[in-house]
C-alpha cells in the first residue's frame, strides 16, 4: 500500500510497514481536546479496520482488549503541559480545550515516532497534536500502519482558505464540511467574505436591515457563527469574519440608504452634518425609512455602491456593527476589505468634496485612507486588529494593518517595505481555474523576479492564449498603482497564503469540486519544506489523498457529469467521458469577464460591455460541472514526453490505447449524435477524433494527416490535451 503523506513532513523518515491484526490501545498523557480524542477513534477504525479502545492503562490487562482480545498497537498522545502524566478517563475525556485563541500563531510542532505497531505522537500545543493526529491517520490504512520518525513544523504560520457566501450563498453545513477536509490537510485559517453588493450575509441584531433587506434570506445567524467557530477551534482553525468596505457595500445600504453619499437619483444628503474627526462621543443611530430605490446588486464588479466616509453617522453604524461582530468571533483580526472602490465612488459629492478640501485632500486613495484608518481605531478600542486587501497601500498604513496582497508579486513586497506583515494571494485565486501546479509553484516568499517570471509565464500556459494582453495590462496596472514606501521602514514578515475562491461562478453544489482539486498545492507549498517541488510526486499523492478526503468526509470531488450519466448506457457514458477527460475550463477571467471586458483590458481602458454572468444565471453548464484540470489529460502528457525521448514501450501503448478511444469517440458522436448536453462541442470531439488518428498513423509508421491549429474554445471549454498532441505529432516527425 503506497503511503501517501500530504504535506509532506519537515523531517520524515519511513520504514516498513506494520500488519494490524486486532484492536490497538490509545493512551493518553496530558490535557488532550475530547474532541480530538472523539475524532480520532472515529476515523481510525475507518482506516485501519479495527477499533482504537482508550482507557486508563488500568482499565485492562497489559497486552488485552475490553473484549478479551489481544492489543495489536499501541497509540501514546502525549501534549506536554506542567503537570504532565497519565491521565484518568475522566479526565481525558472532560471538556477540556486550551485557549486555541490566546495565540493565533499557535505552535503546531510535532513529534511521532512508530516502531513496529507502537506509536508515539508528541506536541507541545493542541494545534501540534491537531496536525500529529493528521500524519497519523494516513500512515493507517487496510490493516496496517507504516513505521516512521518525523519531526514536523509549518513553514508558514498562516495557512487559509477564503469562502465567499456573499456572491453564492453557502449553506452552513457546507462550510462545516470544508473545515473537515481543511483540518486533514493541515490547513489552519478560514477567512469568510461575509459582505457584498450582492448580498450581506452575518445577522445582526443590532442592526437587522442588514439582513432583513440585504440578504434575500440568506445569511448565518449569530447561533450558527457560534457552531461555526466551536467547530473551527476543535480542530484548530481560526475563523476570521470580513466585511468588504467602503467599496463593495450596496447590499447594506438596501437597508441603510443613509450610508451612501448619494441616493442611486439624487445627492439628497448633501446636507448631512461634516464628519469630525476628533469627536469621540457618538451619537445615536438614525435610519431612515427604506425607500431609496437601493436594491441587492445582481451584476458582478465593480459597482458603486460605497460608504460615505465623511459623515460621523457612519463611523457610529460601523462601531455598533463592528462591536457586534467582535464579539462572535474571538479571533483578534476582522478584515475590512478595502478593494476596489469605484473610481466615481465619491466624486461630484458636494459635501465629500468639501471635506477633502479641509483635509488638504487631492486623491480617493487618501480619502478611503482616512476612512481605513477610522476603522482600525474601531476595531482597535474593540480589541481586534485589522486586515485589508493591498488597496489599503494607496495611503499611509494605519498601525499594525494586516495586508492581504492579492493583485501582484508587487503588492506583497510593496506592503513589506511599507512595514505590514502581509498575507500573499496573488497565486492562490481558485476561482481562475489554474491547474493544481501552478498554485504549487508559486511561493509566497519567493524573490521578486520570481514572483514576475511567474506572472509573466501565464499567458504561455494552455487555456490561456487569447488572454495575454489582458494578463499583461493587469500586472502592469497594479504595479504602478501600488507606490512603493521609504526604505527607512522596517519591513514587515510575510506570514503565509491564502487560497481565494470566489463565488460568482461557484455554488453549494460546486464548492468541494472547485476547492479542494486544487487545495492539496497550497497546503504543501505553506506547510512543507520550499524545497518540496517535484510535479509528478506531488501529483501522485494528490490523487490519493482526493480519493480519500472525497471517502472519509464525503466531498463530491468527480465532475458533475459522471453523477448524471446513466450507467447502463455504456456508449452514452463512452460517448461523453472520453471528451470530458480531454477538456478543460478557459483559464483566469475569460469566463466571467466575457469577450468585450477582456478586450477593454487588453487596450488598459475601464471595463466595458455586458458580462455573461450575473448572480441570478444558472451554474448547470459542462463549463460549471467539470474538474478544474484533467488529470487524465496530465497523465497523456507525461506519456507523450516518454515517447518523445526514449520511445518508451510502455507509453507507446499507453498511446495507442488513448488514440482508439478518441477516434472511437468520434465515430460514436457522428454514428448517434452529440449527448444532449453536449450539443455545441461537436467541434472539439471531431477535432479530438482527427488527434487520435493523428497518433494513431504516427505510431505506425503512417504520415499523420493533420490541420496544425488549435481548435477555438466551445463554449468556454477547450482541448487541454491538444498541445501536447501536437507536440507529439510535430516532434516525432521531425
Amino acid at each position: 500500500m503506497t503511503v501517501a503523506l500530504l504535506p509532506v513532513p519537515a523531517r520524515c523518515v519511513l520504514g516498513a510497514r506494520q500488519p494490524l491484526a486486532g484492536p490497538s490501545r490509545l493512551t493518553v498523557r496530558g490535557a488532550v481536546p475530547r474532541a480530538l480524542l472523539q475524532r480520532l477513534l472515529a476515523r481510525w477504525r475507518r482506516a485501519a479496520g479495527w477499533p482504537l479502545l482508550l482507557m486508563p492503562p488500568q482499565a485492562a490487562p497489559l497486552g488485552h482488549g475490553a473484549d478479551g482480545g489481544r492489543f495489536i498497537g499501541d497509540v501514546e498522545l502525549t501534549l506536554l503541559t506542567p503537570t504532565d502524566g497519565d491521565c484518568a478517563i475522566a479526565d481525558v475525556m472532560a471538556d477540556v480545550m486550551a485557549d486555541v485563541m490566546a495565540d493565533v500563531m499557535a505552535d503546531e510542532t510535532y513529534q511521532l515516532r512508530i516502531v513496529g505497531t507502537q506509536a508515539r505522537l508528541t506536541a507541545a500545543h493542541p494545534n501540534g497534536l491537531q496536525r500529529g493526529v493528521e500524519t497519523l491517520l494516513q500512515l493507517v490504512s487496510d490493516a496496517g500502519i507504516t513505521e516512521c520518525d518525523i519531526d514536523d513544523a509549518p513553514r508558514f504560520p498562516y495557512r487559509g482558505v477564503m469562502l465567499d457566501p456573499a456572491r453564492h450563498f453557502l449553506p452552513l453545513t457546507d462550510v462545516l464540511r470544508v473545515l473537515d477536509g481543511m483540518a486533514a490537510l493541515k490547513l489552519n485559517t478560514l477567512h469568510l467574505h461575509l459582505s457584498d453588493d450582492q448580498g450581506f450575509r452575518l445577522e445582526s441584531l443590532a442592526l437587522p436591515r442588514l439582513t432583513e433587506f440585504g440578504s434575500d434570506g440568506e445569511f448565518y445567524t449569530q447561533d450558527d457563527i457560534r457552531l461555526l467557530v466551536g467547530r473551527a477551534q476543535e480542530r484548530g482553525i481560526r475563523v476570521i469574519p470580513e466585511l468588504d468596505m467602503p467599496g463593495h457595500c450596496q447590499s447594506w445600504l438596501v437597508g441603510y440608504p443613509e450610508l451612501a453619499p448619494l441616493l442611486p437619483t439624487q445627492a439628497h444628503n448633501a446636507a448631512l452634518p461634516v464628519s469630525q474627526q476628533g469627536s469621540d462621543q457618538p451619537t445615536p443611530v438614525q435610519h431612515s425609512p427604506v425607500d431609496s430605490g437601493w436594491q441587492l446588486r445582481r451584476q458582478f464588479g465593480i459597482g458603486r455602491g460605497s460608504l460615505d466616509p465623511t459623515r460621523e453617522a457612519t463611523y457610529v453604524f460601523l462601531d455598533v456593527l463592528l462591536g457586534e461582530v467582535a464579539t462572535l468571533f474571538p479571533d483578534p483580526w476582522l478584515h475590512i476589505g478595502g478593494d476596489e472602490v469605484h473610481r466615481n465612488a465619491w466624486r461630484g459629492v458636494a459635501h465629500i468634496e468639501a471635506f477633502m478640501r479641509e483635509r488638504g485632500m487631492t486623491t480617493q486613495s487618501e480619502l478611503q485612507g482616512y476612512f481605513t484608518a477610522r476603522v482600525a481605531q474601531i476595531l482597535a478600542r474593540h480589541g481586534k486588529q485589522a486586515v485589508g486587501w493591498d488597496e489599503v497601500l494607496s495611503a499611509p498604513l494605519p498601525a499594525n494593518l494586516i495586508v492581504q496582497a492579492w493583485r501582484s508579486g508587487d503588492a506583497r513586497d510593496n506592503a513589506l517595505n511599507a512595514g505590514a506583515d502581509v498575507i500573499v494571494s496573488s497565486g492562490y485565486y481558485f476561482d481562475l481555474f489554474y491547474p493544481a501546479h501552478l498554485h504549487y509553484d508559486f511561493d509566497p516568499q519567493a524573490s521578486a523576479s520570481e514572483l514576475r517570471r511567474w506572472e509573466n509565464q501565464l499567458p504561455a500556459q494552455p487555456g490561456f492564449e487569447a488572454l495575454g494582453k489582458a494578463i499583461e495590462a493587469m500586472f502592469e496596472s497594479a504595479r504602478r498603482e501600488v507606490p512603493h514606501a521609504a526604505d527607512a521602514v522596517p519591513r514587515g514578515r510575510v506570514l503565509g497564503g491564502e487560497a481565494c475562491l470566489w463565488s460568482e461562478l461557484v455554488t453549494p453544489q460546486l464548492l468541494d469540486l472547485r476547492l479542494f482539486s486544487r487545495l492539496t498545492a497550497l497546503a504543501e507549498r505553506l506547510w512543507s519544506p520550499a524545497s518540496t517541488r517535484d510535479h509528478d510526486d506531488f501529483y501522485a499523492r494528490h490523487e490519493h489523498v482526493l480519493a480519500r478526503l472525497a471517502s472519509e468526509f464525503g466531498l463530491q470531488l468527480r465532475s458533475a457529469p459522471l453523477q448524471l450519466v446513466d450507467a447502463v448506457d455504456v456508449q452514452l457514458l463512452d460517448r461523453r467521458q472520453v471528451l470530458l477527460d480531454a477538456i478543460e475550463t478557459v483559464k483566469w477571467y475569460a469566463r466571467l469577464a466575457g469577450a468585450h471586458i477582456l478586450a477593454s483590458r487588453a487596450r488598459g481602458e475601464p471595463d466595458s460591455g455586458q458580462r455573461p454572468y450575473d448572480a441570478l444565471t444558472p451554474l448547470t453548464r459542462l463549463a460549471d460541472r467539470i474538474t478544474p484540470e484533467s488529470l487524465m489529460a496530465r497523465r497523456f502528457a507525461a506519456a507523450c514526453e516518454r515517447w518523445r525521448v526514449g520511445q518508451d514501450a510502455t507509453a507507446r501503448a499507453q498511446l495507442l490505447v488513448t488514440a482508439h478511444a478518441w477516434r472511437e469517440q468520434a465515430r460514436l458522436w457522428d454514428a448517434l449524435g452529440a449527448p444532449a448536453d453536449c450539443a455545441a462541442l461537436q467541434p472539439l470531439a471531431r477535432r479530438l477524433g482527427e488527434l487520435g488518428a493523428a497518433i494513431d498513423a504516427l505510431l505506425h509508421d503512417r504520415a499523420p494527416q493533420l490541420d496544425r491549429s488549435l481548435q477555438a474554445p466551445c463554449e468556454d471549454l477547450f482541448l487541454i490535451v491538444e498541445r501536447d498532441a501536437l507536440r507529439l505529432i510535430e516532434g516525432t516527425a521531425q
